[in-house]
């Protein structure tokens, strides 16, 4: 129970042959403080490998155990509210699981997390994590791959007076059947969210290789950086979507640098936001060798395109619907089309880019070919 303080669960093998009855759940436990579940082998149990459940402060130890076989949960944490409360969850196996890692915080309290050296793969979905607490969530160095279903499902549910810190560093979201990542960011008033991509490999997915939404509400903001080595190469969908919901507030500054994405036959980096500007947002990366176009701005999006290396792609960026963008400083070469003007927004600036070398057009107004010159006429 809650009060306990010590337990400690070492070494276990814990299972069935596959002939019989399953256990419902390998290892169940409410225990309190200092908890260390540390070395076990799960094997053929029917619905849980762990379920943990913890509802009182302290630190809490999880690691280096394997889950394996057709589990419905391979490892699943709950928690009681407003409770302080730090968990390490290192070096363990889901292997087939249908749900490798589920996690589901309470609506307070602090929890900070360190999810380090995890594999979770040959299952369904890898991870289904939803934070919602105060604290710092460390993820790093995990491996989210070869899932039938999406490597990660996110969502990021913060209200005040949350303060909270998200880093994912270093993790591997590949060759899952759909998304290697679909998350969701929501901040109700007031809530406070640094949120941190580094040195991601989302590789050979089924679909995108990272998907976010993102809505706030009520002063809510977030500052979003993605990037730092990070590889979204060859995946079926976009190597990145950036999704908004209707807002006229400027809440999310969001920096995306350092981004290599290649092989994708459609658009690479996708922004689709609805009246939703983007500070400092898409510099330093490098998008090469796709038959898609590299950047398109959709919706109603408003974003800075900045110091970027945009080659041998089908075209280099496309502004569409209302969107409208800054577009400076890029080498655009090689490609199919440089940028492309597409839709009825007004206000794109483009200045100090180094547009040649492209197939067609370096810039296309209307997307559409050459544009006559007409004299006097009554531009809008």
């Amino acid at each position: 129970g809650s009060l306990s303080k010590g337990v400690q669960v070492l070494g276990n093998f814990l299972g069935k042959d596959g002939t019989g009855a399953k256990f419902r759940a390998g290892i169940a436990t409410t225990a309190g403080e200092q908890l260390v579940i540390q070395g076990n082998i799960l094997t053929n149990i029917d619905s849980v490998g762990m379920d943990i459940y913890l509802d009182a402060n302290g630190a809490y130890n999880i690691k280096d155990n394997d889950i394996k076989g057709k589990v419905k949960v391979g490892t699943k944490f709950t928690f009681g509210p407003g409770r302080t409360i730090g968990v390490n969850y290192l070096n363990n196996l889901s292997f087939e699981n249908e749900l490798g890692l589920s996690i589901d915080e309470s609506l307070n309290g602090t929890i900070n997390w360190l999810i380090e050296g995890d594999t979770a793969m040959m299952g369904q979905t890898g991870a289904n994590i939803v934070f919602r607490s105060s604290g710092k969530k460390m993820l790093k160095d995990n491996i989210w791959e070869a899932n039938t279903g999406i490597g990660m499902k996110y969502l990021g549910d913060f209200s005040p007076p949350v303060q909270a810190t998200v880093e994912f560093n270093g993790d591997v979201f590949a060759k899952n059947g759909e998304d290697g990542f679909s998350g969701r960011l929501q901040l109700q008033a007031q809530a406070d969210l640094q949120f941190r991509f580094l040195k991601l490999s989302g590789s050979e997915n089924g679909k995108d290789g990272v998907s976010l939404a993102l809505a706030a509400f009520g002063g809510a903001k977030a500052d979003i950086f993605m990037g730092g080595e990070t590889d979204l190469s060859l995946n079926a969908g976009a190597a990145l979507r950036l999704l908004g919901e209707k807002s006229s507030i400027d809440i999310f500054k969001v920096t995306i640098d350092d981004l290599d994405a290649h092989g994708k036959k459609d658009a690479v980096v996708v922004f689709y936001l609805f009246d939703m500007k983007l500070n400092r947002s898409f510099t330093n990366n490098t998008i090469t060798g796709n038959t898609g176009t590299a950047i398109v701005l959709d919706g109603s999006t408003e974003a800075r395109i900045d110091s970027n290396i945009i080659s041998g792609n089908g075209g280099a960026i496309r502004v569409n619907d209302l969107a409208k963008a800054s577009i400076g400083r890029n080498t655009i070469n090689g490609n199919s089309k440089g940028v492309l003007l597409a839709g009825t927004g007004a206000g794109t600036m483009l200045s100090e880019n180094s547009i040649f070398g492209n197939q067609d057009i370096g810039i296309d107004l209307g997307n559409n070919g050459v544009t006559a010159n007409d004299a006097g006429g009554p531009d809008t």
